[in-house]
């Protein structure tokens, strides 16, 4: 093996998969698989919409919709391998050390737009100079895909959107196509934006680090 091919496979040591897919999108499309998947729940209860009283509001910035104008923004559309990037970035974070592994800086794959995972799934590559990572799945059930940023010899392999290539796309998702400048800075100290509405007596505040959400509530 040559030191090219050592040098990437050493890189996949340090891979971290947050929240990993198992099922490649299912290749074949059998009746079985369609059953099994409908027999998943979506959701669990802990992914819901963050809701607030009055009394509870820090971002004092963010912007305020009426229910009826944040409904007007949900959007229900095909995903394709023509369409994905529009629901995914790279995001660079710093891990903190915890009792289940070590602290590091780490790359995350993710969408960061207020969504809804519906029954859609990605399978894709990453290959650039540094790395090279073929038949990646993100797929219902997966929040991020981390990748750890050194490799073997200490130095800092890099990533971005362009170095991931969807090979296979299919299913729905729903999502809220928010304008962008509605999106306002968090008051938490970190780099999350978020915006709040107003649904009756509800007060709901979303945040675009990908947080899953049930949007049919709003529907």
């Amino acid at each position: 093996m040559d030191e090219i091919k050592k040098r990437k496979y050493a890189i996949f040591l340090g891979i971290i998969l947050i929240v990993a897919g198992t099922i490649a999108c299912g290749g074949k499309d059998t009746a079985s698989e369609k059953d099994r998947i409908k027999e998943i729940e979506v959701y669990d209860d802990d992914n819901e919409p963050v809701t607030i009283q009055e009394n509870e509001i820090v971002n004092t910035e963010f912007y305020e919709l009426s229910g009826d104008k944040f409904r007007s923004y949900i959007k229900k559309e095909k995903f394709t391998k023509e369409n994905w990037k529009e629901f995914f970035s790279i995001r660079e974070e710093h891990l903190e050390y915890n009792e289940y592994q070590s602290e590091g800086d780490l790359y995350h794959l993710g969408i960061y737009k207020v969504h809804q995972k519906k029954d859609f799934c990605m399978v894709f590559d990453i290959v650039n100079d540094d790395m090279e990572s073929r038949d990646n799945v993100f797929e219902k059930g997966t929040g991020t895909l981390g990748w750890g940023q050194n490799k073997s010899d200490g130095t800092k392999f890099q990533l971005t959107i362009d170095d991931v290539s969807c090979t296979k796309a299919e299913g729905t998702i729903i999502y809220v196509d928010i304008p962008e400048e509605l999106w306002q800075p968090c008051s938490d100290g970190t780099d999350r934006k978020g915006f709040r509405v107003k649904d009756g007596e509800k007060l709901y505040e979303f945040y675009d680090d990908g947080t899953p959400v049930k949007l049919d509530m709003f529907r």
